[in-house]
């Protein structure tokens, strides 16, 4: 990195691979994820969302944070942490594994948007009522009381099994959902 390179990215604005945050705080698990979850990118620490260079002090206590709050995330995700200028900045390159923030499932569309978090979180979250409610509910069920497609529900389905929050125990049609807790428990 460079002063050219740097001016070109805070010309160019945030985007789908790059996001300014002014600090490290606790919002900064979510856009890991999300970038991880996504095709990677770059977060830049000491920069507003106007492009403004605020910088950061830099010390081991700020590096140390920000590795923490990736490895905090499930699971950890790896990131290489750069510093130019009083400016931190992380990259990730996308993750073959779904990761997840405050057990939430975060994807990055486009910068600041947070409909895709939102949306996906809310189905999700329905869909494991759902099955707590109703182990043997099937995916037509819930996309009827959801209100989405059978293969929108499948989306989100798989999505869970992925990050292994749910499974399928017994025979396709007779058999019932299991939620998976945070310690491999079953609910």
């Amino acid at each position: 990195m460079n002063r050219e390179e740097l001016d070109y990215i805070i010309q160019e604005g945030e985007s789908y691979l790059v996001e300014f945050k002014e600090r490290v705080n606790a919002s900064l698990a979510r856009e890991i994820t999300a970038f991880a979850n996504a095709s990677g990118g770059r977060i830049f620490v000491g920069i507003t969302d106007k492009g403004a260079i605020t910088g950061v002090a830099v010390s081991n206590k700020i590096l140390s944070q920000i590795q923490d709050i990736a490895n905090n995330c499930q699971p950890a995700v790896p990131v290489s942490i750069d510093v130019f200028d009083k400016i931190s900045f992380v990259s990730r390159q996308p993750s073959h594994a779904l990761c997840l923030a405050e057990n939430l499932l975060m994807v990055r569309k486009a910068p600041g948007d947070a409909t895709q978090e939102t949306t996906q979180e809310t189905t999700q979250e329905t869909i494991l009522r759902l099955i707590r409610e109703a182990p043997s509910i099937t995916q037509k069920e819930m996309a009827s009381l959801i209100g989405l497609t059978p293969d929108g529900v499948k989306f989100h389905m798989n999505r869970l099994k992925e990050i292994g929050l749910i499974r399928h125990e017994g025979p396709t049609k007779k058999g019932q959902w299991v939620i998976i807790s945070q310690a491999g428990e079953t609910s």
